[in-house]
């Protein structure tokens, strides 16, 4: 009987092992598809929901609330006062209930049950995400109000004597610090108005007095004569002199003649004027400026500044040798020039005397070198003869209608001297001068 007893106890421990077994292995089943119990997002439970009916909740109840938020910025005595739908603010609620939902799905089996069956409120905080565009123009906006700008020390001769301007140092909202202050305050605050205090820093000019007063010498010098120049020509030429001189070039800057002379129109005062266009001259406006190009070009070339772009006319000038020529054609071909000496350098220009002239000033210790600048002509090709039969004309006259020109391939030399000894000799540059062809009318 005692055996028989044992029998139905131990069957019946055995059948509830199998259907607590069983249950376990169900309940278990059932959260594959399911968040686990007791899972937060923020304050929102997403506990035993589908992943779908999560995102629902989560956009329905925290969507919401975050975009009425109102967020203020205080900086000094200046306010701005925004909300987060203005600033874009947003949260990603699939990226949000994608990680609730991989809660506890690479746990032991056991452990899984544990987690399902004894619950702990899991909180997963939600990360807001940001509009860097809107929330750079809020943040321009409180920095308008608050900046005080800093202005640039400045440098000018006066009667062959540097005048120094001193700098002025301005303020301004210290902007990344601001940025990140509130990406974690309106995180660590979901479900109220947020308000940020931002901190200023000191707004530091670029060019200071103490870098200018290494500027104590001249380190070149370059003029070209514009004495068969017409006057709209001449008007041309001092105007874009006039727009770089004084320009001041710190270590690492890129002097670019475009963005400084900028395009030449006649709203700015200037004339027609001679230009290469293609294998012809033709007048428009801003014809000269060219020959400023090529003087500062030469200027450059003749000290330890670097030229990065620089492009030849289509045809020969007359105003420097073959291949020192540097054309400007707005939106196409500039010329640009880098310093990457140790000083500031500062770049005199005048056009007085039917003379322009560019000289270059920076520290001391750049006037250790000479340059000798030579051109050397590696190709020449005669124009070709296009001839013209015209009946207007007698038997056998002839008529040239156009000189020709020959086309040439040109290479420019720097040799540079230390102490009257060659130092080294480089390529500059190569240029291609297109050919003018002859053409002559003949008679029939």
């Amino acid at each position: 009987m005692r055996k028989k007893w044992l029998r139905i106890v131990f069957g019946m421990l055995v059948l509830f092992i199998i259907c607590s077994f069983t249950i376990i292995v169900m309940r278990v089943k059932k959260y594959e598809n399911l968040i686990y119990p007791g899972v937060y997002i923020g304050r929102v439970y997403v506990g035993g929901m589908s992943k779908v009916e999560a995102e629902n909740k989560l956009s329905n109840e925290l969507t919401n609330i975050i975009r009425n938020n109102e967020l203020s910025i205080k900086v000094e005595e200046s306010y701005l006062e925004t909300n987060y739908k203005e600033l874009g603010i947003s949260i990603n609620c699939n990226k949000e209930v994608d990680n609730a939902f991989a809660y506890g799905k690479n746990l032991s089996f056991l452990n899984k049950h544990k987690a399902i069956y004894f619950p702990k409120a899991i909180h997963f905080q939600p990360k807001l995400i940001l509009s860097e565009d809107k929330l750079d123009i809020a943040i321009k906006e409180i920095n308008e109000k608050v900046k005080i700008p800093a202005v640039d020390a400045k440098i000018k001769r006066v009667n062959g004597i540097f005048k120094i301007t001193p700098e002025v140092i301005g303020v301004k909202v210290n902007i990344s610090k601001l940025m990140e202050d509130i990406e974690k305050e309106i995180n660590a605050n979901l479900q109220g108005p947020v308000i940020i205090h931002g901190e200023i820093e000191e707004d530091v000019p670029k060019v200071r007095q103490a870098d200018l007063k290494s500027i104590d010498s001249k380190i070149s010098s370059y003029n070209t004569s514009f004495n068969t120049s017409t006057l709209a020509r001449c008007k041309n030429i001092k105007l874009a002199t006039e727009s770089i001189n004084g320009t001041i070039l710190m270590p690492g800057d890129i002097f670019s003649f475009n963005k400084v002379v900028g395009k030449t129109t006649a709203d700015k005062g200037y004339e027609s004027a001679k230009v290469i266009v293609g294998d012809e001259f033709v007048e428009d406006i801003g014809g000269g400026v060219c020959q400023v190009s090529t003087t500062l070009y030469n200027a450059v070339i003749r000290s330890e500044l670097t030229v990065i772009e620089r492009k030849n006319h289509s045809l020969p000038i007359s105003y420097v040798p073959l291949g020192q020529d540097a054309m400007i054609f707005y939106g196409y071909s500039d010329l640009k020039v880098a310093n990457d000496t140790d000083f500031p350098v500062f770049i005199e220009g005048n056009a007085e005397d039917n003379k322009v002239t560019f000289n270059i000033y920076s520290n001391v210790d750049l006037t250790g070198k000479r340059y000798n600048i030579e051109s050397k002509i590696v190709s020449t090709a005669k124009p070709e003869i296009k001839v013209i039969y015209d009946e207007e004309l007698t038997t056998g006259e002839i008529i040239v209608e156009k000189e020709g020109k020959p086309s040439y391939i040109v290479e420019v030399y720097r040799t540079t001297y230390m102490d009257d000894l060659q130092f080294k000799k480089e390529l500059v540059s190569t240029s291609r001068y297109k050919g003018i062809n002859k053409v002559i009318r003949v008679g029939k």
